[in-house]
């Protein structure tokens, strides 16, 4: 299959019968999925429509779909707020690595440690 241009930021690509994606950005699979549902949603007469479909069904079969997360409540956004501007301070003014800064931030406030969640266990 020939790559398929769906946005400026995302190709659609099958390599060894493995569908792939090419971006100028790392973008969530959640977000791969829905640039694809909506191109097939607003280009139902295009001629690669087939192929598009066809690269759907192929990718959901190595990559799975996010389920649907439990929207975040305010408190819980302000907290990640805090967090990334906690983070760029220590960062600039403490000169601490990113990891460090993780743990102090979930030493403090536990409840963010699924949101930081690349942060290793101490």
């Amino acid at each position: 299959m020939k790559p398929i241009k769906i946005s400026n930021r995302l190709t659609l690509v099958e390599v060894d019968g493995i569908a792939g994606v090419e971006t100028k950005a790392d973008l969530h699979p959640a977000e791969v999925f829905s640039a694809v549902e909506n191109w097939i949603l607003n280009n139902q007469n295009h001629p690669r429509r087939g192929d598009v479909e066809s690269w759907l069904d192929l990718y959901e079969q190595y990559t799975p779909r996010p389920r649907k997360a439990k929207p975040l409540s305010e408190e819980m956004l302000q907290k990640i707020s805090w967090s990334e501007r906690t983070i760029k301070y220590y960062r600039k003014h403490l000169n601490m690595s990113e990891d460090l800064a993780k743990k102090i931030i979930v030493h403090v406030v536990p409840e963010l440690k699924s949101v930081l969640n690349d942060t290793p266990d101490e």
